[in-house]
């Protein structure tokens, strides 16, 4: 499992725990599971420790690509969202051991289990802390656009290279082509993605950017030939166009 799975299976299995040390209604089922939770919690802490310890030297080997890339800071996002619901459940799982140790002793036996998810999450919390502010700087003062895609070729860095905002607002808005053709470093299927967005054919693509396979040979542009069907409302690709105007 990833990081993101590993914290979620370890949340949910740190509030059914904490929901059963303060004596909260739970079906049966729920019940019953509670040892299989102790056992997952030890047994999965280490590989969570090294997901977490891996994912914080990612992002400081790869720091450069993140900075310039708004589909891995969106990433970035939903990767503090996972850290802090963590957070949040091992603070929660913590608090109930202090405030009832004897149900907690019941349960956990000499296992401490909720000091051990408690010191994780003050260990790498702060290593993350400074790539997570960073994405809030670029959210927090969101710049006034004078023009429909101003700002396009910035947020769709790491997908194409070498057009503008205006020669792009020219060729999808207008039907204006000018400049030379820019290079597009994404795949085909989020070209095609990028086309339907703007209501562009393959054609009006091939005119705009030139395309590569994965062996490094050129290739055409080819909507029906590369459907986007795996990419959601959710992928960074769609976030980041859903920002910009549809032609009208």
């Amino acid at each position: 499992m990833n990081v993101a799975d590993l914290m979620g299976s370890a949340t949910l299995r740190m509030e059914r725990v904490t929901r059963a040390i303060r004596s909260e209604k739970m079906d049966k089922l729920e019940v019953a599971g509670i040892p299989g939770d102790i056992r997952s919690l030890r047994e999965d802490y280490a590989a969570l420790d090294d997901a977490l310890f891996s994912s914080c030297r990612h992002l400081r080997d790869n720091w450069p690509a993140f900075q310039n890339n708004r589909g891995l800071l969106y990433e970035l996002r939903l990767f503090e969202d996972s850290i802090s619901t963590f957070n949040k459940a091992a603070q929660a799982f913590d608090d109930a051991v202090t405030a009832d140790e004897p149900s907690a002793l019941r349960l956990l036996a000499d296992y401490e289990a909720s000091r051990e998810y408690a010191m994780l999450s003050a260990r790498y919390t702060p290593l993350l802390q400074p790539a997570f502010s960073y994405e809030h700087s670029l959210r927090s003062f969101p710049a006034e656009k004078h023009t429909p895609l101003q700002g396009l070729c910035a947020e769709m860095s790491g997908y194409f290279q070498g057009k503008t905002d205006q020669e792009l607002e020219d060729a999808l808005l207008r039907g204006k082509y000018g400049g030379p053709r820019g290079i597009w470093t994404g795949t085909l299927t989020q070209a095609t993605y990028f086309g339907r967005h703007f209501g562009a054919t393959a054609q009006v693509m091939n005119k705009l950017f030139t395309f590569y396979g994965g062996n490094s040979q050129p290739r055409k542009a080819h909507f029906t030939k590369y459907p986007p069907t795996k990419i959601t409302s959710t992928d960074p690709l769609a976030i980041i166009l859903s920002k910009y105007p549809r032609k009208k």
